[in-house]
């Protein structure tokens, strides 16, 4: 239940909404953009003809504990939301696929990385965030250390 100064707060929010689903959007393009054709680094897709609101920039990772760690040493935030599948949730312990292995969605639940995306962020803040990624693949390639 929202009282009504809850909701009085929210009525006002809701008229911000489309700037900053916008700028969501900006920072999801310059992301997906910088990591595009990184090694190791998938960022997500989004269907034609859609628009996404960003709640959770979640890129997959094929070494995630190494970016994980690059991120979290220049003091950039970073989760994986979605480690235990949703069949394994204790909610589907009756389910008959609650112990299924399903070894595509195992190894995609451990390997999804959440990025800061929200309205508030800055530009420096994003660049920030991009260069860390593109650091933290190169650890994993060898290559070195690139610029975008």
């Amino acid at each position: 239940r929202m009282s009504e100064v809850t909701a009085a707060i929210g009525r006002v929010q809701l008229q911000r909404l489309e700037g900053w689903l916008e700028r969501r959007r900006a920072t999801a393009k310059l992301y997906t953009q910088a990591f595009s054709n990184l090694p190791g680094i998938h960022p997500p897709k989004i269907r034609t003809n859609t628009q996404h609101a960003w709640h959770q920039y979640c890129i997959l990772v094929d070494e995630p504990e190494a970016l994980r760690a690059t991120l979290d040493e220049r003091g950039i935030d970073s989760r994986i939301y979605y480690s235990q599948p949703c069949h394994r949730q204790s909610v589907y312990t009756s389910h008959p696929q609650h112990h299924a292995t399903f070894p595509i969605t195992d190894s995609v639940a451990s390997r999804l990385v959440a990025l800061p995306i929200h309205h508030q962020l800055t530009t420096s803040e994003v660049q920030r965030v991009i260069e860390a990624v593109v650091s933290g693949s190169s650890i994993s390639d060898g290559i070195g250390k690139r610029t975008v």
